[in-house]
């Protein structure tokens, strides 16, 4: 798995991203790139839902709606930062430049799983990790790299991707008092459903909403300048209450989103993803 700069998957560039620090103002083509990086997990995951069905790819590797809050983290990352997740959470490793290819390959298993690494997808250069273990080990990772950090002196910062059901594991909790008493370098953020009972660790937590990923990009650049610092948590799951496009909202409300952009849109993404999955099933 390869990455480097931003993400580019064919059909649209990232923009000169803003500098970290407060929401000041809006970015319309900020947003413009975290709505098209979303309407792509959406048609990719129609598509890995479609292939896990007919037993032609693993399961569980449809994001859902929680991928959005996740987009737009991993979109806010620098260089040197690296994000940890879950199989799942593979659009955050395309916000960050990783290739959809690698991603397929990995859900069609087509990659040696006996290689180093197994079915992995990870890019030390492309700064994320997201891992097939049944367990939290992605965790413990992102712990160990936030602390390294602390130490070193370095302003990198590690970020945790984690659900509700993680949140109930007794190393999740260890995890977490561990990264709060060494104040390591780790936001983590609360992707998925909410769950009914939670296992509650005194750390700071932004709230922000699930359906926007720029809300969730902000939200970083407020965590990484926080006082008294680092660990934040980044909370955005969600309830009962319906999935509402937010940023595409935003975005048709500043006459920036036309249903003619959006129809094209989609059409560019279903031609692409085509092709990718046609280059994997010939490989």
């Amino acid at each position: 798995m390869s990455g480097s700069g931003r993400n580019h998957i064919g059909l649209f560039s990232a923009p000169e991203l803003p500098a970290h620090g407060s929401e000041g103002g809006e970015d319309l083509r900020l947003l413009s790139y975290l709505f098209e990086l979303n309407a792509f997990r959406r048609h990719a995951d129609e598509l890995l839902g479609r292939l896990a069905a007919a037993g032609k790819a693993a399961a569980g590797l449809v994001a859902g709606r929680g991928a959005t809050a996740a987009i737009g983290v991993a979109a806010g990352l620098d260089s040197d930062d690296q994000i940890f997740g879950t199989h799942r959470d593979w659009p955050a490793a395309m916000a960050r430049a990783g290739d959809f290819t690698d991603i397929l390959r990995v859900a069609m298993r087509t990659l040696d799983p006996s290689r180093v690494g197994g079915g992995d997808i990870r890019s030390l250069s492309g700064g994320f990790h997201m891992t097939h273990a049944a367990t939290a080990s992605h965790i413990a990772e992102a712990v160990g790299f936030g602390m390294a950090a602390r130490l070193s002196g370095s302003n990198a910062v590690a970020v945790c991707l984690l659900g509700s059901g993680a949140l109930m594991q007794p190393e999740t909790t260890a995890a977490l008092v561990q990264a709060v008493e060494s104040k390591a370098r780790v936001v983590f953020v609360l992707r998925g459903p909410r769950a009914s009972v939670e296992r509650l660790v005194v750390i700071q937590r932004l709230v922000v909403p699930a359906d926007s990923a720029y809300r969730a990009y902000w939200a970083l650049a407020e965590a990484r300048a926080s006082r008294p610092g680092l660990p934040v948590l980044i909370d955005a799951r969600y309830g009962q209450e319906p999935e509402v496009p937010l940023d595409a909202q935003l975005l048709r409300e500043r006459g920036v989103l036309s249903p003619e952009f959006e129809r094209t849109l989609a059409q560019e993404i279903r031609d692409r993803l085509d092709e990718v999955r046609r280059l994997v099933e010939q490989a």
